[in-house]
């Protein structure tokens, strides 16, 4: 598993090998990231911003029927903050380990607007004009209801009309996330100050003798919105999510300091070693830890028993395997933001609640990079991931309203629904969500060889709806007014 990490991301032989240096052979997948193309415009030339006809019509259905996501995240998704279960079994690490590993391996662009595109601006439009899809409010005409939305940029593939999203980002576990997926960004998070192999660390300041990341280098950083006084902006990560939320940003802090850990323990042992060596080398181990967690520990929280069956031993590194992530995988991966409680907990040192941070509503941490520095460091929020429970996942307790209602509330004209983002983005990539002869969502479960939905009968009474009855209930009750 972590035998070929000697590679840098940049010399991969592997990627290198596959049909168009990086680009998919199976175009149901996310094409990785190209290198040294042209301007967007090339890709409009070569046609892959046209769908084919059946895909036009279904974004048509989409657009003009009355089953909007909107409305299924409001009648299906939405949770009270306070009518949740907690998970017994899974402490908080298992939700922010699953977001820090989707973290390594996907993400998504946003079709660029503002820049190539003068003409549209999705964030005051409410009409579907390429690249905006705005999910609209049921009942309502206003713009200023709409949450806006944008289609994941395109592959540049001149092999095929059909649109296939980027992926951005490297689709290894190669702790891309802490190192960055580009090498201008693996340099900038470099600390050049020595030649030790160290990461940079925050300049301004420090959690108690020990290291924080480095802030990122813009003007109009969106944390400085969550707190106008501290005028303190986002920390920088190898990965631009760094401080999309505490328990996130004290993981990719806590792998920062790890390497440098690393790299000042192998110095000690190797004294000869100049600092590209060190690098490499903390690099490599860092790489190797993230992957023993995630196969040792996390999968098999996820799969049960299945994680044996499905999962067959480790026997050495393949490189005809195209190692691409699955289309699907970037959606059906976020399954954890189920597990996602309402507050973020932070203990003290005797684990009890620490006076006055214990608990803060979720949706007052996004992108509050001040809340670190001024408010006791990443040591009471990894305490509170450590000894905290994950939200138990139950079919009737999908989201909380501090995700459904108020994503992002202090940084964007409203607050933003996660679960009509998560639909919405489905659609636009094109995924399969409901079978074309009746209105459920049996697709995906046949794929995945799980209990089919069907319409429960008329004369049954809701209380007795339990389980896959509850859930048939309730997309009838959507999708009837379809047909």
């Amino acid at each position: 598993m972590v035998e070929d990490l000697e590679r840098t991301l940049w010399e991969s032989s592997s990627m290198s090998q596959l049909p168009g240096g990086g680009v998919s052979r199976d175009m149901s997948r996310l094409s990785s990231m190209t290198r040294g193309l042209g301007p967007q415009a090339v890709c409009s030339i070569l046609g892959v911003n046209r769908r084919p006809l059946f895909s036009f019509l279904g974004f048509l259905a989409m657009m003009f029927l009355p089953a909007q996501v909107r409305s299924v995240s409001n009648e299906i998704v939405a949770t009270s903050n306070e009518d949740i279960t907690e998970d017994q079994e899974r402490s908080l690490a298992f939700m922010h380990w699953g977001q820090w590993v989707d973290h390594d391996m996907d993400l998504a662009p946003m079709t660029q607007t503002s820049i190539d595109n003068k003409q549209v601006e999705c964030d005051t439009s409410c009409n579907y004009a390429p690249p905006c899809f705005p999910i609209k409010t049921p009942g309502s005409r206003s713009p200023a209801s709409a949450c806006p939305f944008i289609w994941t940029a395109p592959a540049c593939n001149p092999t095929t009309y059909v649109r296939e999203q980027l992926n951005a980002i490297t689709s290894y576990l190669d702790a891309s996330m802490v190192y960055g997926s580009e090498e201008a960004l693996a340099r900038s998070l470099r600390n050049h100050s020595n030649d030790l192999g160290l990461m940079a660390l925050n300049q301004d300041f420090t959690d108690h003798g020990l290291g924080l990341l480095p802030f990122e280098n813009k003007t109009k950083s969106l944390c400085l919105y969550t707190n106008k006084t501290a005028n303190i902006p986002c920390f920088q990560g190898g990965d631009k999510r760094a401080t999309e939320n505490l328990g996130l940003t004290a993981m990719h802090t806590m792998f920062v300091r790890e390497h440098n850990r690393l790299a000042t323990e192998l110095k000690r042992m190797n004294p000869h070693w100049g600092g590209e060596k060190l690098y490499q080398e903390a690099r490599k181990i860092v790489d190797a830890e993230n992957q023993v967690i995630t196969f040792r520990d996390y999968l098999p929280l996820v799969l049960g028993n299945e994680f044996y069956k499905q999962l067959p031993l480790y026997t050495g590194y393949n490189e005809s395997v195209d190692p691409t992530v699955a289309n699907v995988f970037s959606l059906a991966f976020r399954f954890g933001h189920g597990s996602i409680p309402p507050l973020v907990p932070r203990l003290d040192e005797n684990f009890k609640p620490l006076a006055p941070f214990f608990s803060a509503p979720l949706h007052l941490t996004f992108c509050a990079s001040w809340r670190i520095p001024m408010e006791g460091g990443i040591d009471p929020l990894v305490r509170g991931i450590l000894a905290d429970h994950s939200k138990l996942m139950k079919q009737n307790q999908m989201m909380v309203e501090e995700l459904q209602e108020r994503l992002f509330e202090q940084t964007e004209h409203i607050g933003l629904d996660l679960a009509s983002l998560n639909l919405q983005r489905g659609r636009d990539h094109g995924l399969p969500g409901r079978e074309s002869t009746a209105p459920s969502p049996n697709y995906q479960r046949s794929f995945c060889r799980l209990q089919r939905m069907y319409r429960p009968p008329r004369n049954q009474k809701f209380s007795k709806y339990t389980q896959i009855y509850y859930l048939s209930h309730l997309f009838t009750h959507i999708y009837t007014r379809l047909w």
